[in-house]
């Protein structure tokens, strides 16, 4: 045999054993089991450039989008462009971020439907709406962890991903709507309703004490109900939000009393509370049926007819002159009182308080109205 057909028999083995590789090397995957294995679950890095998350539970249609501002702040794009609570976005992140990768699991069709991968799915996007990362996530691992999949791949990883991914809009919303502290407030004016005159209270730095103009010689300030009353509004939470034309939003509206307060820095806020009253009950008034159940009652006349008839008219007028004296001692019944509304507005026309104002109405919760003063009683006292 020449050496050239032991060339061309060794160059014909070589093509052989490449097609064999070919053709029976196992599925591409996306990812090698070994490039992640043991690291970290999210990269740092791409959470820098993430402009938008997408939150998403499959089995009820909730979606929960959140926005990155240019400001740094984060939206509810799809919420009325609520503020987002940052501690629930800092939470997300911190756990998607400390979550490592624990082991390759499988990339077998049949052992993957076994994982209920996609029970929560989380997308990370970039300015322009690319996706940068995604993850669904399964049930949990029999020793513990997570199963997790990661994009697109036909691969389940475990991961000691913990944390409860909240798919209802209504709960990332920054519920305090006035992001300043109570030092920041330089003045504030008190309104009451019922004829009281309002209460006009200044200081001139955030150490000193608020002072009230138009004392009497013999008034003081409860400077510690002032405070009091001016850290509950700073915090109040809002509980519920309602359309701006519902009845008992108008109500509210007719029947509040408001505050106005004024910064350091020069912004100006003003902000409205209240709610419909409670009503009297009112009688029902007698019906045309109920008469002609009284005509049908024996009367004197029938008296020689009808031997028993003089003590049924004895027993009625016992029963009237009963109800008589219950109607004059009984508290006559009231409604109940409808729920709290607060309206916001600031002096700056462009600030997201005024366009809100405009598209929702919000629910707080009755002990929070309850705490502030309706009288100027509560906040001036009279001194020997």
């Amino acid at each position: 045999m020449n050496l050239k057909s032991i060339s061309i028999g060794v160059a014909a083995l070589a093509i052989i054993a490449v097609a064999g590789w070919w053709f029976s090397r196992p599925a591409d995957p996306k990812q090698d089991p070994g490039d992640i294995e043991g690291g970290k679950l999210l990269d740092a890095d791409l959470l820098a450039k993430t402009e938008q998350i997408v939150l998403f539970e499959p089995f009820s249609k909730d979606t929960v989008t959140l926005e990155k501002q240019t400001t740094g702040e984060w939206i509810l794009p799809d919420y009325h462009q609520f503020e987002i609570d940052f501690s629930k976005v800092k939470t997300l992140s911190n756990s998607l971020l400390n979550a490592n990768v624990l082991r390759f699991v499988t990339r077998n069709p049949e052992r993957l439907k076994n994982l209920e991968l996609g029970k929560k799915q989380i997308t990370l996007k970039g300015a322009g709406g690319e996706t940068l990362w995604a993850l669904e996530t399964g049930k949990r691992g029999s020793s513990g962890g997570t199963y997790v999949r990661i994009g697109d791949t036909e691969e389940a990883w475990l991961s000691d991903l913990s944390f409860y991914l909240d798919t209802s809009e209504s709960n990332w919303p920054n519920k305090r709507m006035l992001n300043f502290q109570s030092g920041d407030v330089s003045a504030l004016t008190i309104e009451f309703t019922g004829g009281d005159p309002p209460v006009v209270l200044t200081r001139e730095t955030a150490e000193s004490d608020f002072q009230a103009e138009g004392l009497a010689e013999n008034e003081q300030l409860k400077t510690s109900e002032v405070t009091t009353f001016l850290n509950s509004l700073l915090n109040a939470r809002f509980n519920n939000v309602h359309e701006p034309d519902e009845p008992d939003v108008a109500a509210a509206r007719g029947h509040s009393r408001s505050v106005s307060l004024k910064l350091f820095n020069g912004d100006g806020y003003s902000v409205a509370f209240g709610r419909k009253p409670a009503e009297l009950i009112e009688k029902e008034p007698v019906t045309d049926e109920a008469e002609e159940a009284d005509d049908d009652v024996p009367s004197l006349a029938d008296a020689d007819t009808l031997p028993e008839s003089a003590d049924i008219l004895a027993s009625q007028d016992d029963q009237i002159a009963e109800d008589e004296e219950t109607d004059a001692t009984e508290e006559p019944k009231m409604t109940e009182p409808g729920p709290v509304f607060f309206f916001y507005q600031s002096i700056n026309p462009s600030h997201k308080l005024n366009a809100l104002a405009e598209s929702v109405a919000l629910e707080f919760s009755s002990y929070v109205y309850d705490q502030f003063p309706d009288s100027r009683g509560k906040l001036v006292e009279k001194v020997e």
